[in-house]
């Protein structure tokens, strides 16, 4: 269950993204370190279903044709933001390649690393990428983001990403 600040429940995380059989023995084989929330009905905030608050960074509208970044489409040097515990930073892809270290039950094909700053509390957040959503934060690297890409993990569950105010749903 996701609770607000008030303890009403705001929804119900599903499954995480997570290949049925691993080419790794004794890990994970996950496309992107994600899941999904599916929101109570009372808690869909309607008509800004394509806004991204990133708190000093100001509001994001994500634009009606907008497709996610994959990890093909993530350079080296790239523009990077996060606003993780309502603390917006920003910097630049230092670095990318797959993940499978030793002591780590996951493997990720993909994972981005990135001049920002993370501490606990971040995971989870989204990432944009040049102004895209291109991530979520998944690991801290001696400080520094972790970001595995998010077009890979939407597609893992079929999902695409919402780019209008209602997402195409009527609301209730």
């Amino acid at each position: 269950m996701a609770y607000g600040p008030d303890g009403t429940v705001r929804g119900v995380f599903g499954p995480i993204a997570q290949e049925a059989a691993c080419i790794h023995p004794g890990k994970k084989c996950k496309p992107s370190d994600m899941n999904y929330l599916v929101v109570a009905e009372d808690q869909v905030p309607w008509g800004n279903l394509n806004l991204l608050d990133f708190g000093e960074g100001g509001y994001r509208s994500i634009a009606a044709g907008t497709v996610p970044l994959s990890c093909d489409d993530i350079e080296i040097g790239d523009e990077v933001e996060i606003n993780g515990r309502n603390d917006f930073r920003a910097g630049a892809v230092a670095e990318k390649g797959a993940y499978l270290h030793e002591g780590d039950g996951d493997y990720f094909p993909c994972i981005i690393a990135a001049h920002v700053q993370v501490a606990t509390g971040d995971s989870g957040g989204a990432v944009l990428v040049d102004g895209v959503p291109g991530g979520v934060t998944s690991r801290s690297f001696d400080g520094l983001l972790g970001f595995t890409p998010l077009a890979e993990g939407l597609a893992h569950f079929g999902m695409e990403l919402c780019t209008t105010p209602n997402c195409d749903l009527a609301p209730p």
